[in-house]
């Protein structure tokens, strides 16, 4: 769904669901403000002369730790194909699901002649791990500033599983 808003003419055109879907459950509602908070980036953090339409996407890579155990659906068979439908689309911002630092890194090197770059914080905060990352196309927005948000009780540390979670949560 496209939804131009009317307080921000100039606003590039964001995907965001439309008004009749107001009554959410409390993780889609946190979904939908982590979109609102992009849309918001988004508009003041574009680069001069950008285009006034963005592309975001979430992008669940599937992460490449049970890459053998995907046998021909493996990130290590995918991550050339990945990488040309990024290419080809050119996405001003892909949200990444279930992305390691070298899954990022090696979509940014392979997409460095369009311009493309990326962010994200590993969901374990001693060792490499999956990330809540992102890819932007670095030619059409500039990245003003980036955290991670790890989901639990009040005073559950950075890095640990909460409520009851087997692995950590960020966003």
């Amino acid at each position: 769904f496209h939804r131009t808003s009317a307080q921000y003419p100039s606003s590039p055109r964001l995907t965001f669901p439309p008004r009749r879907f107001r009554a959410r459950p409390p993780r889609v509602a946190r979904h939908l403000r982590f979109c609102r908070t992009l849309r918001f980036i988004a508009i003041v953090s574009m680069a001069p002369g950008g285009a006034r339409e963005l592309q975001v996407w979430s992008f669940n890579l599937r992460t490449e730790f049970c890459d053998k155990a995907d046998g021909p659906d493996g990130w290590s068979q995918r991550r050339s194909g990945v990488a040309e439908l990024l290419r080809r689309r050119r996405p001003a911002l892909v949200c990444c699901q279930e992305a390691t630092q070298a899954m990022l890194e090696y979509l940014a090197e392979q997409l460095r002649d369009d311009g493309y770059a990326w962010v994200g914080v590993s969901r374990s905060v001693d060792r490499p791990d999956e990330t809540a990352g992102m890819l932007f196309d670095a030619s059409r927005l500039r990245l003003v500033d980036h955290s991670a948000e790890w989901f639990g009780p009040p005073g559950t540390p950075a890095g640990a599983a909460g409520w009851g979670a087997a692995l950590p949560r960020t966003m």
